[in-house]
């Protein structure tokens, strides 16, 4: 083998392979924050103070008709995504309810006056882009039967980090008073009332199943159903 071709093969290989690393780290993916993929600031939520911002009467859909109009409690979120794709979205919804005011000759004297519900949704497959919609449904049984709402919570995760965090207490709402007194030693601190043991397992407390529901499940799924994520 000619002595010069002997000593530029070594350097070619060598530049090859630095050519091949190099490609390698310019096709590696950009790493991703997701506690910041999806912007606090980008958060449109439902006022509990202002019943007409959440609570809603059965939709009319062409071709059916109604004697009844139900009242259901509606709670949607719109958000903004800045990841190309965002998988692997988990959101939380909380309510606690409050039995006083509801006037039931059948509801035992010892009965827990206030209840408990949570709702967990999973989604996927989230395209970036503007005002994407999740949504959870309060059944009409709830508030007829179970009382009104009194606190609720909205949480939402991606890739297990919080990125969003939402309570809200209604006017004059009455809490449960071991969960009023946690609150109030926890001034300054971001302290979420569905985490409190003092509402969890307060014997004063119900926890209720199958009334706080995703919106597929009930007839608002008719609605603008390609302005929601589809929960998995």
């Amino acid at each position: 083998m000619n002595l010069r071709i002997q000593r530029l093969f070594p350097a070619a290989v060598l530049a090859g392979v630095l050519v091949s690393a190099s490609a390698q780290q310019a096709a590696a993916p950009a790493q991703i924050d997701w506690a910041k993929a999806v912007p606090e600031a980008s958060f449109k939520a439902p006022r509990i103070t202002n019943e007409s911002s959440w609570k809603l009467k059965t939709p009319r859909i062409a071709g059916n008709s109604t004697h009844k109009e139900r009242e259901w409690g509606v709670f949607d979120y719109s958000f903004d995504t800045l990841a190309e794709w965002t998988d692997n979205v988990v959101v939380n919804y909380y309510i606690l309810l409050d039995a006083e005011k509801i006037k039931d000759p059948t509801r035992p004297v010892d009965a827990p006056r206030w209840s408990f519900l949570q709702l967990s949704l999973r989604f996927s497959d989230i395209p970036k882009g503007k005002d994407h919609k999740v949504s959870a449904v309060l059944l009409p049984a709830a508030l007829l039967r179970h009382g009104y709402i009194t606190a609720f919570g909205f949480e939402m995760t991606v890739q297990d980090k919080v990125v969003y965090a939402d309570q809200q207490f209604a006017n004059g709402s009455v809490l449960i008073p071991t969960m009023k007194t946690a609150l109030a030693n926890n001034p300054n601190t971001k302290v979420k009332w569905w985490e409190l043991t003092q509402v969890i397992n307060n014997p004063k407390t119900a926890k209720l199943e199958g009334y706080l529901v995703d919106r597929a499940k009930t007839p608002f799924s008719l609605v603008s159903p390609d302005d929601y994520e589809m929960s998995k």
